[in-house]
């Protein structure tokens, strides 16, 4: 059988190979959403980045999507907790994956499964916390201004 290379219509670069039958992907390049489908063939649906909140940071570095790496080698050569492939995860997110490759999206719903299924657990080891390092929260608080208490 013939391999098919497929473009993206929107920047012409190539972003899959090989013999599909369905396949829902993000170029990695201009953030379109690409269906290939055998029967259909190639479709751009429009760009999914645009209608989620586009502002949203991940990671202590603070990046969008539009500007993370589309492979996990290239982020961690440039020192990112996170990058997005366009590509969906098992579960089908369409989310950044951080270091150890996990999905951003299946890591925000198992954990708030967990809180709510162990929330006196959770309880517990917030006030933990929040009494061993009250010091340092005071001196935190402290060095926040307040709008309130600035005097004019």
């Amino acid at each position: 059988m013939k391999e098919h290379i497929y473009y993206c219509p929107e920047c012409q670069k190539d972003i899959a190979a090989g013999k599909l039958i369905s396949l829902k992907v993000i170029c990695p390049y201009c953030m379109e959403l690409i269906i290939i489908d055998a029967q259909d063939g190639l479709r751009s649906v429009g760009n999914p980045v645009s209608k989620r909140n586009s502002k949203k940071t991940y990671g202590y570095d603070k990046l969008t999507i539009k500007q993370m790496h589309s492979n996990k080698a290239e982020a961690l050569d440039a020192g990112h907790s996170h990058y997005f492939t366009g590509q969906s995860c098992r579960n089908g997110h369409l989310s950044p994956r951080n270091k150890r490759g996990e999905c951003h999206e299946c890591i925000r719903i198992f954990t708030g499964n967990y809180v709510k299924a162990n929330r006196d657990r959770v309880r517990k080891n917030h006030r933990k916390h929040r009494e061993k390092n009250r010091e340092k929260r005071r001196a935190n608080l402290r060095t926040i201004p307040h709008t309130n208490n600035i005097q004019k």
